[in-house]
């Protein structure tokens, strides 16, 4: 048995985190006076988004369904937490 381990993201993980990270820009990042606590679920977010989009490569080999979540998804994602940190 052949066991393999990786401890660097894929290549698309970094590069689809930095296209969405030049599509927000900075102001989009830290607007609402929410700075760090903000910006690090947008980050969550954006890296969700990106391994999802990566794992779809690898489907045959662990997962059963295409599972898609495209950019109108991450859109969605990043209203509903604009929402969530105008409420709070």
């Amino acid at each position: 048995m052949l066991l393999m381990m990786w401890f660097q993201s894929p290549q698309g993980v970094k590069k689809n985190l930095q296209r969405t990270y030049a599509s927000w820009g900075p102001d989009f990042i830290s607007s609402n006076g929410q700075g760090e606590v903000r910006a690090k679920a947008l980050f969550a977010l954006a890296w969700f988004h990106a391994v999802v989009q990566e794992r779809r490569t690898f489907i045959p080999q662990g997962w059963a369904k295409f599972y898609e979540f495209s950019d109108a998804d991450l859109r969605a994602g990043a209203e509903v937490l604009q929402q969530l940190f105008k409420k709070g």
